[in-house]
């Protein structure tokens, strides 16, 4: 994976275990949203209020369209997910877009702690499983 990627993935992941974790805090849930990645800096890629129910397509084709704009390294669609059929542990599951390589989906659990909330390992889901490919 080229260097410029590496450091786009390691940035968006550390900002949006902050901007989950912030918002899992305040509100007690996790909504979807989208980001964008250049030059270091991370940006929010804004959906509009009306986006017809269907936020996670609208984010995931914005995500796609702003890298083929080209003007940014990296995007990326964070979603939280059950990850069990009984809905007791819940994880939040990354989806980062790049020009270098496919899209990867990202899969770590999440759970409320006296400090704050702590997230466990990372795991790559398998390209397999991808409900889009």
């Amino acid at each position: 994976m080229p260097e410029t990627s590496q450091i786009a993935l390691k940035t968006i992941l550390t900002y949006i275990r902050s901007f989950a974790g912030s918002m899992l805090q305040t509100s007690g849930r996790f909504y979807p949203c989208a980001v964008k990645y250049r030059d270091g800096k991370i940006e929010p890629l804004e959906a509009p209020d009306a986006h017809g129910g269907q936020l996670i397509e609208f984010l995931r084709t914005a995500c796609h369209d702003t890298l083929a704009q080209g003007d940014y390294d990296a995007t990326a669609l964070a979603i939280d997910v059950w990850l069990d059929d009984e809905h007791h542990e819940d994880g939040l599951q990354v989806t980062s877009f790049s020009p270098d390589f496919p899209p990867i989906d990202l899969l770590m659990s999440w759970k409320r702690t006296a400090t704050g909330v702590e997230y466990g390992k990372i795991r790559i889901l398998s390209p397999d499983s991808r409900d889009d490919a």
